[in-house]
């Protein structure tokens, strides 16, 4: 009598051949291989994607509408990879938000100049991550006060005294039509002043050729022709002022015809 076949553990993978073992192993490593690929494929593209987006608020330096902006951008080549998107930001008081833009209360606005004969630009108010502030972030911050009610305080003040609003927002609309944000609290500091109409008046224009007259004379050294006599010729509104007339009388006489 035959005695009963033993099973040895481990005997038929033993008895695999070689070749079928070593192929089946290249396949697993293979499929691994893959996995983790596309998987550190589509983090890096998840990242990629993520650092296409740009986006933020801006301002028109003549009508103070805002509004925000986004598109994608390639960060390696900064390549603009889409349109421009236009929609209106949040309610902030004293703007309201329609469809694309705020626009800023009428107090305010009724003020400011129109027609104007330079172009409006928009001025960078901040990105969405809050971490590159434009200059027009200073009109923003100072226009967005509010009082101990917490009702804009610019708006009030606009309704309490019409006659200085009158002379007040206009200066600061020209102040802002050529990128000069940096002085402007200076010129709100006044507004908050026990000061006559006259006084106030004054000292809008002292604040203004003061601030035009540093800017006009940094943009001729810099051989910007044209914004220095646009500068200059913003703080002339305000009076005469010899060291500004001699700053348009030289670039006039620079670009005429010999």
């Amino acid at each position: 009598m035959s005695s009963p076949a033993t099973s040895i553990p481990g005997k038929q993978a033993a008895e695999r051949p070689a070749s079928t073992v070593g192929a089946s192993g290249k396949r697993s490593s293979r499929l691994v291989y893959w996995l983790t690929a596309l998987l550190v494929g589509s983090l890096l593209a998840v990242v990629y994607f993520q650092f296409t987006a740009v986006s933020g608020i801006e301002l028109n330096n003549q009508t103070w509408q805002m509004r925000q902006f986004s598109f994608r951008r390639d960060p390696l080549t900064n390549t603009q990879l889409t349109g421009i998107v236009h929609t209106a930001p949040p309610d902030l008081p004293p703007w309201k938000s329609a469809v694309k833009l705020a626009t800023l209360n009428n107090a305010i606005t009724s003020h400011l100049r129109g027609n104007l004969s330079t172009q409006a630009k928009w001025d960078l108010v901040r990105d969405a991550s809050n971490t590159h502030r434009g200059g027009a972030a200073i009109l923003v911050e100072l226009l967005s006060a509010v009082d101990d009610k917490y009702r804009p305080y610019w708006t009030q003040w606009s309704r309490s005294h019409p006659r200085k609003a009158g002379l007040f927002w206009p200066a600061v609309q020209d102040l802002a039509r050529v990128g000069l944000y940096a002085p402007m609290p200076e010129l709100f500091e006044a507004a908050l002043s026990d000061l006559s109409e006259d006084e106030f008046q004054q000292q809008i224009a002292v604040c203004l050729q003061s601030a035009t007259l540093e800017r006009a004379s940094l943009l001729m050294a810099e051989a910007h022709n044209q914004e220095a006599r646009s500068v200059a010729e913003v703080g002339l509104l305000y009076g005469e002022d010899p060291r500004l007339t001699q700053i348009v009388q030289q670039l006039n006489a620079s670009e005429a015809p010999q």
